[in-house]
C-alpha cells in the first residue's frame, strides 16, 4: 500500500451476461503523490503493537510529521463499515527514529492488522504492516543461570488468576 486509492464495481447487482454488464475499476492517485514532497521509508518497526505501549520506528528519506495508522478498506455497496484511522501520538523524534503511544485499547482501534503510515505533510510513506494485539509485548528467552543435570518433575499446575481491567491511558484526559 502506498497512498493510492483502487475502486472496482459494476453497474448492476445482479450478474446476467446477456445484459449490458460493465466492470469498472479505477486507481485513483492523489495530488499530494504528484507533487514532488519527498516521501519517509520506514526503514524499522516491530511486526506487533500492544495496547498502552510506546514504540520506536526509524525512518528516512524525509522528515516525520505525523504517525498514523489505517484499518485495511473493504467496501460494499459503496458503504466501508470497518474504516478506520488513527493518528498517533508522538512522544520523541530524532532526525531518524520517532517513537510514538500505541493506541490505548481496543475501544480506540481494534485489534487486527493495520497499514502503520509516517508523513511528511500529506505525503504519506509507504505502508508497514503491524499487527495489534491485546496483552504484553513478549519477553526474551528466559536465561539459564546453571546447567540442568538431572530430569525435573513438573509442577503442579496452580489456580489461574482472573485477568484484570486494562488501564486506558484515555481515562487521564
Amino acid at each position: 500500500p502506498d497512498g493510492r486509492t483502487w475502486i472496482g464495481g459494476t453497474d448492476q447487482a445482479t450478474y446476467d451476461p446477456t445484459t449490458s454488464y460493465q466492470h469498472k475499476a479505477e486507481a485513483f492517485t492523489p495530488p499530494w503523490l504528484l507533487d514532488g514532497t519527498p516521501r519517509p521509508v520506514i526503514q524499522a518497526a516491530p511486526e506487533f503493537m500492544y495496547f498502552g505501549y510506546d514504540y520506536t520506528f526509524g525512518y528516512s528519506g524525509a522528515p516525520v510529521t505525523r504517525v498514523s495508522l489505517l484499518a485495511p478498506g473493504s467496501a460494499t455497496h459503496g458503504t466501508e463499515m470497518g474504516q478506520r484511522m488513527l493518528i498517533l501520538n508522538v512522544v520523541a523524534q530524532t532526525a531518524t527514529s520517532i517513537t510514538v503511544e500505541s493506541p490505548a485499547d481496543s475501544t480506540v482501534m481494534l485489534t487486527g492488522h493495520h497499514m502503520l503510515f509516517i508523513c511528511n505533510g500529506d505525503t504519506p510513506s509507504e505502508a508497514h504492516w503491524i499487527r495489534i494485539s491485546r496483552g504484553a509485548p513478549p519477553v526474551g528467552p528466559p536465561t539459564v543461570t546453571a546447567p540442568v543435570t538431572a530430569p525435573v518433575a513438573a509442577p503442579v499446575a496452580a489456580p489461574v488468576a482472573a485477568p484484570t481491567a486494562p488501564v486506558s491511558r484515555a481515562a487521564a484526559f
